[in-house]
């Protein structure tokens, strides 16, 4: 069959013929509105009434039957034009809306040429779907034509059934139709996304294998002072200087992921003198072993940081105004109780007694408040360490002993050998400090504390277990749900001792800061026990 002439795209106005609804939609696209994007605004393009048909002829063989029969289908709704020169069909696609490509392969081709027509096509109009036509027994060649960029094949011996033909053109037109939908829909959510990461508050950026700047957002350009084309592809260093450098590169050499404070001099749109910036980066995996990009966001804390800052000067003050005079009174009380110890009246004796107990309370309470206020940035700070806890609970026994004496209380101390735990051994003497001066504090006169040690499995887990218990009066099941909250003020305090709850709050928060764990008991048979529990290092 000779070629026909191709077609001019009027509709005989002179007039551009009408865009189909799916390409309509795609241009679209360009001019949504992407904050107003939600899935219900997804365009859905509805089929065209009348179905064009392309047919390119691979083969020497005759195709006006075949062609009478496609534009047969559903009289008046289909239009077929053919031709057998793959160039004049590139032209054809190129001038005309076409629905449907059906394209008869030559099985006296060798596989590489009939697959390179399928490809060619696909390529240059991946939207247009593809039929190929063989003979019966040619299924095998349309199968693979399948991995080449076809929608379906047809096999016919001579004239094709008529259902068959229905329903091979009709499944490929709306498969390939359901294709395009979902591609644009993937488009439209891509760019909804693109959106809000490139407006987003957060810096953010992308780095490859070698961590140069892939990409990033407006944040990074605001923060950098420069138009995103002038950060692509440098190095990420070259530009923030103050990254860790080991650090940043394990994402991508390792796939480790990455977090750290930062503080930036270089930045040139910062109202500060030094910027703060909260940093995380992880890997993106091309595969389970191979690390292909990084990402790392990052945060502007820099009002924070100051904060923080001028906090610890406010302690740093605190301490030198308030301990200090303290300190001063302390060492006063002691030199003055040496002495005087045998000249002064017992009633006298026992003013002066309670005006130094006042003075060492006093002290405690100003050192649990500056530790509480610390705990965020000092105890953070420091490496936990291989620490023998029955040494520490000893040194503590020894520091109180004589408190507790002067109270007519006594210490007992039942302590099994212990494995090391991982902690700040500073820490582990606040802790164990504040518990045994509750203890004292809160126990009748003539009574004994009790301390005991010991190691068990919770979970297939070793844990070390340190009980401290008194027998004072029992406390509420009310005040033990808050009793390690912070400023929690116990129903069941004494009255001749103060407390601002801080104690036991920072207890908890020390704990909690090596993984362990910490919770009261007490009722009127038992007393009220404290256990502390430390798992055992794996190792």
């Amino acid at each position: 069959m000779e070629p026909r002439h191709l077609p001019q795209r009027t509709d005989g106005s002179g007039k551009e013929p009408e865009k189909s609804p799916l390409n309509l939609s795609a241009e679209l696209l360009t001019h949504f509105n992407l904050s107003d994007i939600s899935d219900d605004d997804l365009p859905v393009p509805k089929m065209a009434r009348q179905k064009k048909i392309l047919l390119v002829n691979n083969r020497s063989a005759d195709t006006e039957e075949l062609e009478a029969e496609l534009a047969r289908r559903e009289e008046g709704e289909s239009v077929v034009e053919s031709t057998s020169d793959m160039e004049e069909a590139l032209e054809l696609l190129s001038a005309e809306e076409i629905d449907l490509i059906a394209l008869m392969l030559d099985p006296d081709l060798s596989e590489t040429d009939n697959f390179a027509s399928v490809e060619r096509l696909h390529n240059h109009y991946p939207g247009v779907p593809i039929v190929v036509l063989v003979d019966n027994d040619d299924r095998s060649l349309a199968i693979e034509s399948l991995r080449h960029g076809a929608q379906d094949y047809l096999a016919f011996d001579g004239l094709p059934f008529d259902e068959l033909i229905e329903r091979v053109l009709q499944y490929s037109l709306e498969r390939k139709r359901a294709d395009q939908v979902n591609h644009l829909a993937l488009k439209l959510e891509k760019a909804t996304i693109r959106s809000i990461l490139e407006h987003s508050p957060m810096v953010m950026i992308r780095l490859d294998n070698r961590c140069r700047i892939l990409d990033c957002n407006q944040s990074f350009e605001k923060a950098l002072g420069l138009p995103k084309e002038e950060i692509k592809r440098k190095f990420l260093f070259d530009l923030v200087k103050e990254l860790d450098l080991e650090g940043i590169r394990a994402i991508v050499s390792q796939g480790d992921n990455f977090k750290a404070r930062i503080k930036l001099q270089s930045l040139k749109n910062s109202k500060y003198d030094a910027t703060f910036w909260d940093v995380s980066g992880w890997p993106v995996m091309r595969s389970i072993a191979e690390v292909h990009e990084g990402i790392i966001t990052a945060t502007d804390v820099t009002r924070e940081a100051y904060l923080e800052m001028e906090r610890d000067e406010f302690v740093a003050a605190l301490a030198h105004d308030l301990r200090n005079p303290v300190s001063g009174q302390i060492l006063v009380l002691n030199a003055l109780a040496k002495e005087s110890e045998e000249t002064l009246p017992e009633s006298l004796s026992s003013a002066f007694e309670k005006l130094h107990q006042s003075s060492k309370e006093t002290m405690w309470l100003l050192n649990n408040l500056l530790d509480l206020y610390q705990s965020g940035t000092v105890m953070n700070d420091r490496e936990p360490e291989a620490t023998d806890l029955n040494e520490v609970i000893k040194e503590q026994i020894a520091q109180v002993s004589l408190f507790a004496s002067v109270l007519g209380k006594h210490i007992e101390a039942n302590l099994a050998e212990l494995p090391s735990v991982m902690v700040d051994e500073i820490s582990l003497h606040r802790l164990f400090s504040n518990l045994l001066h509750n203890a004292i504090r809160f126990a009748p006169p003539d009574t004994t504390i009790n301390i005991t040690s010991a190691i068990k499995q919770e979970n297939e887990i070793s844990m070390v277990i340190v009980q401290i218990n008194n027998s004072g009066a029992p406390i509420g099941e009310e005040e033990l749900r808050s009793l390690f909250q912070r400023f929690n003020q116990p129903a069941y305090r004494s009255r001749n001792y103060q407390t601002r709850g801080l104690g036991l709050y920072l207890c908890r928060k020390i704990v909690e800061l090596y993984d362990g764990s910490i919770e009261c008991q007490s009722d009127a048979v038992n007393g009220t026990t404290f256990t502390v529990a430390f798992p055992v290092p794996s190792n």
